[in-house]
């Protein structure tokens, strides 16, 4: 592709063939994700012992696809923009701030007030309200109690305890967002890229 950018002349046959098939790179990407999330959901929830339920599965499968989709992409855009050998420093740096504002640490009632909008542009906060939202949120029936008092014997206490967001949509459309931006962040650093080799 550089070479034909460069000189307007059309690239050799083994060229074309790899470049006019994007799509079979793009279709193996996606086998790949949807083998991850899967290899990761289905032993989590036998292992955590998780209602038997097919909705709250396809929505907790749904949840770990997006995930997998989003650390996916923002790998690509790191490892695209700054190589693989910053990209090890720059990776952790990007993440470790999200993951402190994803009220996993600190709940956000908590958190001081001029801190609370880093907490709403956290990928790693969507991620994990779905994520609960799916295992104890959507009417699910009260948790088995074999002591005389247990604290968060109905789910919906659990979920009050944590304060997370009750709006399942909205942190699906968060993520759902977050992917795009990173996609569209990736597309103009590989166009930067091919326009810098170009010169």
């Amino acid at each position: 592709m550089t070479q034909r950018h460069r000189t307007g002349a059309e690239p050799p046959p083994p060229q074309r063939i790899v470049c006019s098939c994007p799509y079979k790179t793009l279709c193996s990407q996606k086998i790949l994700t949807l083998l991850c999330a899967t290899i990761f959901m289905v032993p989590a929830w036998v292992l955590t012992s998780q209602p038997f339920e097919l909705r709250r599965m396809a929505l907790m499968w749904a949840v770990s696809i997006l995930i997998t989709i989003l650390a996916q992409t923002s790998g690509l855009v790191v490892g695209a923009a700054c190589g693989v050998k910053l990209g090890l420093f720059v990776v952790p740096a990007a993440n470790i701030p999200m993951l402190m504002f994803s009220e996993f640490f600190i709940p956000y009632n908590e958190m001081p007030v001029y801190l609370r909008p880093l907490a709403h542009i956290s990928y790693f906060r969507y991620a994990f309200d779905a994520a609960i939202q799916t295992v104890y949120g959507f009417n699910r029936e009260t948790l088995p109690c074999y002591q005389p008092y247990c604290m968060f014997k109905h789910p919906d206490k659990f979920l009050k305890h944590l304060g997370l967001n009750t709006q399942f949509q909205t942190d699906i459309y968060a993520l759902c967002i977050w992917i795009v931006l990173l996609q569209f962040a990736l597309m103009c650093v590989l166009t930067f890229r091919i326009h810098r080799a170009c010169r």
